[in-house]
């Protein structure tokens, strides 16, 4: 099966992944910044890969290997730092990249959120406050009209699941808090905030915009194509209690515009309305399935590779995300993260479209061989730094500099092997013979 040529290749990041310059031109903190105390060794995202101060090389670089798309997130603490006030030097550098991006042929994608809220909107309440989500449309507004002339592409929020339950109730990321109590309110207006942002994306881009949101998406993975089994797999991946607070929570108002069980009550007929405002695709990211949650001595007798953050990797998983979710909400997917915590930061879009499949790898790796020169390990002990929940800040692996512009495939490391291309026209066949 050969490649489409409207086959899509590019590279994915975060801000807090590798801009640095946490304090320059009139930018505020963000949680993440302030959270080295919490983090394995005191690791900080201040320097990361500098990439405030190198974009022009990154764009260089990225335009060397062949990527003809670039997504990236835009910090919010960077335009706004402190309610009400934007700063146009934030503004300029977003500008200067996609103007960069667009003048080298690469499409940008732009992420308006991946998880680095201000800490002054923290401190008035973060998402439990309705305030907080009235700044960020206004922090919206003025990145849509600054970015829309040369941008198409946009996703409002990156993994709602993970900033919502590991932030405020876990407490395991940033800002590190239990208020289980308050869940379904942060849900409440994360929901309304996306609402409200695709209606000011579809009144204010100046391109006709595409807009998706990126899920943390996981189901369960069938034991057989036999109706019974998809069935059950079905009702665990969106109506069990793991199913909806993983996905249908989240994803039932945005696409079928009706409330899961988890917030019946919460969400009104007119929240609802605001809040399922048209997508043009969902953005599902795969890391593992629901499976262990369910049949925990069963699955780990099927002894799958363990990331080094000891997820299992199963590549079934990545073909049932994709096809659950596009049976249950008949919208486009498209896979914006793929096992990235096996120790190699890749990304991987994927597109279905009617009668075909795009597969759409992104590679948020780039900074490999050549490009690891870039990569700064914030802890000089000459090993991995594993993220704490953003990205990976810093990586340094001597072994990769042997190859130059070297592109790390996770995807065929689920497979037990890892493979190494000199660019990315090396990409589809490398891809069509070990796959297809």
């Amino acid at each position: 099966m050969p490649f489409p040529k409207d086959f899509l290749w590019g590279a994915a990041t975060s801000a807090v992944q590798i801009e640095g310059a946490w304090q320059e031109d009139g930018k505020a903190p963000s949680i993440w910044d302030v959270a080295a105390h919490r983090i394995l060794n005191r690791d900080n995202c201040h320097v990361a890969c500098d990439h405030y101060h190198r974009y022009r090389e990154d764009v260089a670089l990225m335009k060397e290997l062949g990527l003809p798309s670039y997504r990236f997130s835009v910090s919010w603490p960077r335009i706004m730092p402190e309610p009400g006030r934007i700063n146009e030097a934030g503004l300029a550098f977003y500008r200067d990249l996609v103007a960069e991006l667009t003048d080298a042929g690469i499409e940008p994608v732009v992420t308006l959120y991946h998880w680095d809220l201000p800490l002054w909107a923290e401190e008035i309440g973060g998402w439990r406050s309705a305030e907080v989500t009235d700044w960020f449309l206004e922090y919206a507004k003025h990145v849509i009209d600054a970015l829309s002339d040369r941008v198409r592409c946009w996703i409002t929020f990156n993994e709602p699941q993970v900033f919502i339950l590991q932030a405020y109730v876990q407490g395991a990321f940033a800002p590190f808090q239990h208020k289980i109590s308050k869940t379904r309110t942060y849900v409440h207006n994360m929901l309304m905030a996306h609402g409200k942002c695709v209606s000011l994306l579809r009144e204010r881009a100046k391109l006709s915009p595409t807009i998706g949101i990126a899920m943390a998406a996981s189901v369960y993975i069938p034991d057989s194509f036999d109706e019974t089994s998809l069935a059950r797999a079905e009702k665990r991946s969106f109506h069990s209690f793991f199913g909806e607070l993983q996905n249908a929570m989240y994803s039932d108002p945005i696409f079928l515009g009706r409330a899961s069980r988890l917030m019946n009550g919460k969400l009104k007929e007119e929240d609802l309305a605001v809040i399922s405002a048209p997508l043009d695709f969902i953005g599902v990211n795969v890391y593992r399935p629901l499976n262990p949650w369910f049949r925990p001595v069963s699955y780990r007798r099927e002894k799958h590779p363990r990331t080094m953050m000891k997820w299992p990797v199963d590549p079934r998983c990545l073909y049932w995300t994709i096809r659950l979710f596009h049976e249950r909400y008949h919208l486009p997917a498209m896979v914006t993260d793929d096992l990235r915590r096996a120790g190699f930061d890749v990304l991987c879009f994927i597109m279905i479209k009617t009668g075909r499949m795009n597969i759409l790898f992104q590679f948020s790796g780039i900074r490999c061989g050549k490009i690891c020169r870039r990569r700064i390990l914030l802890k000089q002990s000459g090993r991995d730094h594993i993220d704490p929940g953003i990205g990976t800040l810093c990586t340094q692996d001597s072994g990769h500099q042997q190859f130059p512009r070297i592109l790390m495939c996770q995807c065929a490391a689920e497979f037990g092997t890892v493979f190494a291309v000199q660019s990315i026209q090396d990409l589809p066949q490398a891809f069509t013979t070990f796959f297809l």
